[in-house]
């Protein structure tokens, strides 16, 4: 495919620090007042949409191309795939259920939660929602639910199936299948909640920040520099157009566009002075602690702060506007002891794990290639014997780690 790269499994610089700015505007949607007039989360958490496939397809794509060179089996790739997802997303996501569980079976929550709970415990959160007009207790869960659907197809779709070269091509489909699908919807069921949180429709912008990520830079440094900001820019006034959040071409096709340019823009040159301002060390926290941060933000009330501070601090007779700060300095310690306590030790114990069997797997392949030294007439059909796994490349634990 003429202009496609191999993904770097380096870590890309300015990733974490553009998902803290998405996390910051999902926040401001919650608490600010005003603020979801402009539909400032649901452009977040599309940004998030096209952050994930730019990262995990092109770390799949990375696997189908050592998969495919005899580096790597498929079944070990697959096994670290799902381990290491699992490690990212299941600890405080069904930390929290459980809590929420407990709730509401003693009786201070309604019974009603317990069905929520359940669909959302299966990722199944935004189909619920469609389906019975109601939100639910942990409805920002609709979100993993697009995500871990989308994987849970695409992972063994392009690691068992399909050749490397066929990737772009796929994701290209599974963009225009999706846009075609919301705006049919658009038509035929204006005033459905299937509108946002249909997931072939969401699958559109993952897909989008995959095909992104399998093409190779155009611009040179000095014309990043430009594009970059540019296409920051473009990214935070679609909010503020007029009908830009109802439009689909402006929805699903220059927000996906304008987020894909500037994060392959960031892969290839990041050396930028845009670059150097999203790798503040604030942003990169927030943005490393943004999965947390995003699910635990709203139940975090100036009521629960209130009882916190065992009433120091009369939050509750405040604005909401005084109330921002305050509320999000305790989202950030919430997710700050999250990531210190739970996700990151986990993290870190599924790294290690899977970089065993990636060693056993080296050694084992090696004493394979070592017995069939001398023999080059090895038939075609026993080469998937020879298959070895060889370690992570160096960044990609960093990038699971920073998953979302």
């Amino acid at each position: 495919m003429p202009g496609s790269v191999v993904p770097s499994s380096r870590r890309i610089a300015g990733f974490d620090g553009l998902r803290g700015l998405a996390v910051l505007l999902v926040f401001t949607d919650h608490r600010l007042p005003g603020a979801d007039a402009h539909f400032l989360g649901g452009f977040a958490v599309h940004i998030f949409f096209v952050l994930s496939g730019f990262l995990i397809i092109g770390m799949l794509h990375r696997d189908q191309i050592a998969i495919a060179q005899c580096r790597l089996s498929a079944r070990q790739a697959w096994r670290t795939f799902m381990i290491r997802r699992a490690a990212r997303i299941f600890p405080i996501y069904y930390l929290i259920l459980a809590i929420m569980l407990f709730i509401s079976l003693s009786g201070i929550g309604s019974h009603r939660d317990v069905l929520d709970l359940a669909f959302s415990g299966l990722f199944l959160t935004n189909e619920y929602i469609v389906a019975s007009g109601h939100w639910g207790a942990f409805n920002q869960a609709w979100t993993l639910a697009i995500e871990e659907q989308f994987y849970l197809l695409a992972a063994p779709l392009l690691i068992l199936a399909l050749r490397p070269r066929a990737t772009w091509a796929v994701c290209a489909a599974t963009a225009l299948i999706g846009a075609a699908w919301n705006v049919w919807l658009c038509f035929a069921f204006p005033k459905s909640m299937a509108l946002g949180l249909d997931s072939l429709s969401n699958f559109t912008y993952i897909a989008i920040g995959g095909m992104f990520a399998l093409r190779r830079c155009p611009s040179s440094v000095r014309l990043s520099s430009w594009i970059q900001p540019i296409s920051l820019a473009g990214l935070l006034l679609i909010p503020f157009i007029p009908d830009g959040a109802s439009n689909p071409a402006i929805r699903m096709g220059i927000q996906p566009a304008l987020a894909g340019l500037l994060l392959v823009e960031m892969r290839d040159h990041g050396g930028t002075w845009l670059v150097r301002l999203l790798e503040n060390r604030g942003l990169i926290y927030l943005g490393r602690i943004s999965y947390c941060l995003y699910l635990v933000h709203q139940f975090l009330s100036a009521d629960l702060l209130y009882l916190w501070t065992a009433g120091l601090v009369n939050i509750k007779s405040w604005t909401p506007v005084e109330q921002f700060l305050p509320l999000l300095l305790f989202s950030v310690c919430v997710a700050s002891c999250s990531w210190r306590w739970l996700e990151q030790p986990v993290i870190l114990a599924a790294k290690r794990a899977t970089a065993r069997a990636d060693k056993d797997g080296q050694q084992s392949g090696a004493v394979t290639t070592f017995a069939t030294a001398g023999k080059p007439d090895v038939p075609q059909s026993r080469t998937r014997a020879l298959r070895f796994t060889v370690p992570a490349e160096p960044g990609t634990a960093q990038d699971y780690a920073n998953l979302l």
